[in-house]
């Protein structure tokens, strides 16, 4: 019994850190077992009750010993523990070494009957070393075997074969997974591969496997310490499934504002489980107040205190004390530091007001376009306004001519200003008064002459606008002091409509009368006539014509289809061959009518395939009508050539289609009753009876009737030409063949085409040397004899 031990591991840890924190350990270990430490055993299935756990091959092997056909597989098992159940292989490399041991019968690479591929299969029961054998051998699964390519020589070594995806199933399911069987694909006698074991004497030669895989782990960092008000971001990592922080959070991150111990667990997507935690300390901050806004004179300063006993000041003016002075506009701010290194900022606004009548101007005295306004601004940071009106915002908005004035105040003065504006003439434009005309008429529109530019609705810029369309037209003019007017016109094109109705049908001898709509001055009708109506019985386009009061002019016209009863014919009665079809058409054709078959289908034309009567109805709004036809199913003409047959060389047979037809066409071209043939192949005939066309087939297959036999042989019982024979085809018989020496000595004779001459006469070795033959046989097909001759040189 060897004893169970941890395999000896040669292992390389590299720890792998990513830019996002969580943390992947990648460890590669290398395992290859000693006769102590490891776990393999061969199975025979000659001894199928036989331990066999101490050996130095590990082979799968089909061979025969004495005669006797037999198997062997191999077993070999790797202690894994050391890697985790939630580890990811990355990359898993199997060696297997030729063993180099000398025997009298050497044990190497075999592929003597056909390939040595080889499987390699994962064990699911456990299985003892030193007691486990043919018949108890364990339970394998196939999935994920692997495959070993026939071996290219004797000796063959296996280094790195890919295993990744069968070891990563025996970390998935350690209960089932207890190393590897080894066996032969092919199991037929003959085939070996065989390796070192680890009973081997020498240890590099022992099976080696090497696996690289990588599992989880996270860092949250050092303990450490923030300011108070500050926040630190706790963050694991983003790629990982779950989260689980000490306040039962499960986001991926933690914000940290306060003194504590933080911990989180997170689980990745194979189920890895990973933990860490941090200890913060929250330290005070400094307290600094710079003050409330504030505002100063123009000319004035003010100090601002950022308070003493911090180890560092930074002003936003680059100054260092903890004092500075100001007299100008800006916000001014500070930052601190006390002796925890942590720091504060405060900030303050400083406005300078300046004397009241420094800034304050209304502008020049302006004139403006009338109708428009302008917007007097006292500017801002005054305390008081008072406009000329009694109002008191700081902007004020004149629509009229006349003088304007303020008074500002504020806590530095007062000041006042003065603007007179002016309002240029108003521009009248008219258009003129909204109106209707005629369609087809058109109206100048001229808003006047004078302007610096014109702006229509439509873009243009002419002083003058066409209008011709229903729809409102208006115009901007503008003049040379860049003031505008403009005005709107609306038109509306009066087109009158008398409305006759729409296209409509009547049947023959029917009539229709057409309305022309009541109001209109005056009608007029296609054929001059000049009532309000019109009444028409015949097919043509109708039309009126009518004048409102305005004298306007407008028409409409309708179309009147005058429809006739249907008169329809399918024509004579007709036939067709068996197999074809033929369409019924409907004469004339139309889409005045509807059709109706005697199946009840109403398509435009019917499709017949057998013999029968067939009728259509034709029927419209104005009545009906029916036809019927006979359809006949004509017989094909009869034509056989004969069954298929054979065809010797040097014969011919004469085809005969059989008389009484219009027209004959062969496969050649040939237009005869009769074709003549002198060689195998298909062949047919088309003829025509005057009505139908029918085509045969016949296909001839030829006869061999040739021999083949040996020049040369070579009797010593190598397995290669050591017999004269006749090599024939199924198709020649009545077959003899005799063998002379050159003096004509009759050697060896036969009528069975399967015999052989051994080289023999009279049961000894013949004579090396040259000897006659001659053969005499009949073919299949063909009444002549067929005699062949030839010579054989035998040599020993």
């Amino acid at each position: 019994m060897k004893r169970e031990i941890p395999y000896l591991l040669i292992l390389f840890i590299i720890i792998i850190i990513f830019p996002v924190r969580n943390i992947f350990s990648q460890t590669t270990i290398i395992l290859q077992p000693d006769s102590i430490e490891g776990k393999d055993a061969i199975l025979r299935n000659l001894e199928p009750n036989i331990n066999h756990g101490k050996s130095n091959y590990y082979m799968a092997n089909a061979w025969t010993w004495e005669g006797v056909p037999g198997l062997i597989r191999s077993l070999l098992e790797f202690d894994l523990s050391v890697i985790p159940d939630s580890a990811e292989i990355i990359e898993a490399k199997l060696s297997l070494y030729y063993h180099h041991i000398q025997g009298s019968i050497p044990q190497t690479h075999s592929s003597l009957s056909g390939p040595n591929i080889s499987l390699i299969q994962r064990i699911t029961i456990e299985w003892e070393e030193d007691n486990v054998t043919w018949n108890t051998q364990p339970q394998i699964d196939t999935t994920n075997q692997v495959v070993i390519p026939q071996s290219t020589s004797p000796t063959q070594d296996y280094p790195n074969i890919n295993v990744i995806a069968i070891v990563q199933d025996m970390i998935e399911n350690p209960l089932s997974s207890h190393g590897f069987l080894f066996r032969i694909k092919t199991e037929e006698h003959y085939r070996r591969m065989v390796f070192a074991s680890t009973d081997h004497p020498v240890d590099s030669l022992h099976p080696k496997l090497v696996i690289t895989f990588i599992t989880c782990s996270i860092n949250l960092g050092n303990d450490t310490t923030i300011c108070f008000g500050d926040e630190l971001e706790l963050t694991p990592g983003s790629n990982f499934m779950n989260y689980l922080w000490h306040n039962g959070s499960t986001d991926s991150i933690f914000i940290v504002d306060t003194t504590g111990l933080y911990w989180v667990e997170v689980t990745d997507s194979l189920g890895c489980i990973a933990t860490d935690s941090i200890f913060i300390e929250l330290l005070p901050s400094p307290e600094i107040n710079l003050g409330n806004d504030t505002l100063i004179c123009l000319g004035d300063s003010l100090i601002l205190n950022a308070g003493g006993g911090y180890l560092s000041y930074i002003w936003n003016t680059g100054s260092n004390d903890s004092t500075i002075v100001v007299d100008s506009t800006g916000i001014y701010c500070v930052e601190v530091e006390n002796e925890f290194g942590c720091t504060s900022i405060d900030s303050i606004l400083i406005e300078i007001y300046p004397f009241a009548w420094e800034d304050l101007d209304l502008g020049s005295d302006t004139i403006f376009c009338f109708g428009e306004s302008i917007v007097l601004n006292a500017g801002s940071g005054y305390t008081y306004y008072q406009w000329q009106d009694g109002s008191s915002d700081s902007i004020f908005i004149a629509d009229t001519a006349g003088i304007y004035y303020v008074y500002v105040e504020n806590p530095c003065g007062s000041g006042s200003d003065t603007i007179v504006l002016d309002v240029y003439p108003v521009i009248n434009i008219d258009l003129g008064n909204d109106t209707a005309l005629c369609s087809g008429e058109s109206a100048l529109l001229d808003p006047g002459f004078g302007y610096l530019s014109y702006l229509w609705q439509d873009g243009s810029s002419n002083q003058f606008f066409y209008a011709n369309q229903t729809g409102a037209y208006w115009v901007q003019v503008t003049d040379e002091n860049l003031c505008y007017a403009y005005d709107t016109i609306n038109l509306e094109f009066i087109l009158p409509d008398p409305n006759i109705g729409n296209d409509t049908a009547v049947c023959s001898g029917d009539s229709v009368t057409f309305y022309a709509d009541d109001g209109f001055v005056n009608y007029l009708w296609q054929d001059g006539s000049v009532l309000p109506f019109f009444t028409a019985d015949s097919t043509g386009m109708f039309w009126c014509e009518v004048t409102d009061t305005m004298g306007c002019v407008g028409n409409d016209s309708v179309f009147l289809d005058v429809i006739f009863p249907p008169l329809i014919s399918l024509g004579n009665d007709t036939s067709f061959c068996v197999g074809d079809s033929i369409w019924l058409n409907v004469l004339p054709s139309g889409n005045n009518y509807d059709l109706t078959w005697q199946d009840g289908s109403t398509d435009s034309v019917f499709l017949v395939t057998q013999q029968g009567n067939y009728w259509v109805l034709a029927s419209n709004q104005c009545g009906s009508d029916v036809d019927s036809v006979f359809v006949n199913v004509q017989q094909l003409p009869f034509v056989f050539l004969g069954n298929d047959t054979i065809l010797a060389m040097n014969d011919y047979l004469i085809l005969d289609a059989g008389s009484g037809f219009e027209n004959y066409l062969w496969n050649d071209d040939s237009y005869y009753q009769t074709l003549t043939i002198d060689e195998a192949g298909s062949y047919w005939v088309n003829v025509f009876d005057g009505m139908c066309y029918n085509t045969d087939t016949i296909n001839i297959e030829p006869v061999d009737c040739e021999i083949l036999v040996p020049i040369v042989i070579t009797p010593n019982w190598d397995g290669d030409n050591d017999y004269f024979f006749a090599n024939t085809s199924e198709d020649i018989y009545d077959f003899s063949m005799i063998v002379f020496s050159r003096w004509g000595e009759k050697i060896w004779e036969t009528e069975n085409q399967d015999d052989k001459w051994d080289g023999t006469k009279n049961g000894k070795p013949a004579a090396d040397g040259t000897y006659y033959w001659i053969t005499k046989y009949k073919c299949l097909g063909s009444p002549q004899k067929f005699i062949r001759r030839g010579s054989v040189t035998m040599l020993r």
